[in-house]
């Protein structure tokens, strides 16, 4: 490939790996996953006599989960090396997945613990680097990265497991919500509106939709996922003689988020709890155009987890922004330094997102967590190197 004059550099690599994983905590903050363990409880005593009560069953065929990773790229920089960049392909299969199984009331227990699952996750990354500018005095560098990322569950112990805001089935990721469809505000009433299926005489859904005002009869469906169609982040460096700038910005395009935290200060009315200024805009009379049900304490049947709470998780962050000046070696020799820079540097300048209040770069399970937008903070510094 020597006679290519525009490719300097072209590198192929590819790797695969297995791995397990027996650190696993579930839901109730246990960890069943050793066969013998957690078989009985204590304290369920008799007076002076101690006593116990069976809590699982053993299963000496569990094994740890397996993660199989296989990734294949390039490396590559082309037009006397001012174009660099790096593409890779990655997928990772992860199978004996630890479901807790049903059993028969007349087991005495209510699951056991199998490896019965898997699922596989792959996707491509990319990363470019481009010298945009050069020359003696001003230098100009951009630096970018994208991710793509799928998660499709391939095997489960059953046809379907709810949880939350997901419904685990084949075919479908573990970050797919499947929640209630609101369908907004009834002006005569203002009770809160959700669709639910036409169904047939054979009770299996027509198609078509119709809406209830009671959440108990809405129907459940697949709304979007907490996975982003694309991830990534552009860094643009600059250098002008002795002044050097950078800018970093990170983004994710795609995506959902339900905020429980806000569903729970857009209560009906509960004493002693605050409520979003969303409330304002409640339906206070009949001809109200508002997508948010009126007040009215203790109503049953009208706040159900549902799209009402399911909001775009996309956001740019200005991440970075840092401001250096380096002294000219000129200027060092009279002063007897060798080193002299002066920094400035702000992290999290500005976060855009649709919900205000929350960080949507910590959830990737696209639930609310409590979790507050990251502190902005300024730093102005001086390195002396004697």
């Amino acid at each position: 490939m020597q006679n290519i004059k525009w490719l300097n550099e072209l590198k192929l690599k590819a790797s695969y790996g297995e791995q397990g994983n027996e650190d696993i905590l579930f839901d109730d903050g246990t960890s069943n996953y050793y066969a013998y363990q957690n078989l009985y409880t204590l304290g369920w005593n008799n007076v002076a006599f101690p006593g116990a009560l069976p809590a699982g069953l053993p299963n000496p065929q569990l094994v740890w989960e397996g993660n199989k990773v296989f990734n294949i790229g390039a490396d590559f920089a082309v037009f006397k090396n001012r174009l660099q960049g790096t593409l890779e392909f990655f997928n990772r299969i992860s199978d004996n997945l630890l479901f807790d199984v049903p059993l028969p009331p007349s087991t005495g227990n209510d699951d056991i613990t199998k490896n019965v699952g898997t699922m596989k996750n792959y996707g491509v990354e990319l990363q470019l680097g481009y010298n945009a500018v050069q020359s003696k005095n001003f230098d100009w560098r951009v630096d970018v990265n994208f991710t793509h990322f799928n998660n499709k569950i391939t095997k489960l112990p059953q046809e379907e497991i709810i949880t939350g805001t997901k419904k685990l089935m084949v075919g479908r990721s573990i970050f797919d919500f499947w929640v209630k469809d609101y369908a907004g505000v009834d002006a005569a009433t203002g009770d809160a509106l959700f669709y639910k299926d036409v169904l047939d005489a054979n009770q299996k859904p027509t198609g078509e939709r119709t809406v209830t005002n009671n959440s108990n009869n809405a129907s459940f469906y697949y709304k979007g996922t907490a996975i982003p169609d694309l991830t990534g982040g552009v860094t643009n460096s600059f250098r002008y003689k002795d002044f050097e700038l950078s800018c970093l910005l990170t983004f994710s395009v795609g995506s959902k988020f339900y905020d429980g935290n806000y569903a729970s200060i857009m209560h009906f009315g509960d004493y002693g709890f605050a409520w979003h200024k969303d409330i304002l805009q409640r339906w206070q009379k009949p001809g109200d155009i508002t997508n948010v049900p009126r007040v009215e304490n203790s109503l049953a049947n009208q706040n159900p987890i549902s799209t009402r709470y399911l909001f775009n998780g996309s956001y740019l962050n200005i991440k970075n922004v840092t401001l250096n000046y380096t002294l000219p070696k000129e200027l060092l020799g009279r002063l007897g330094l060798s080193g002299v820079q002066i920094y400035a540097n702000v992290d999290n300048v500005w976060l855009f997102t649709s919900r205000k209040g929350m960080d949507p770069q910590r959830s990737f399970t696209g639930t609310s967590d409590f979790s507050f937008p990251p502190f902005r903070t300024m730093t102005i510094g001086l390195n002396l190197n004697l």
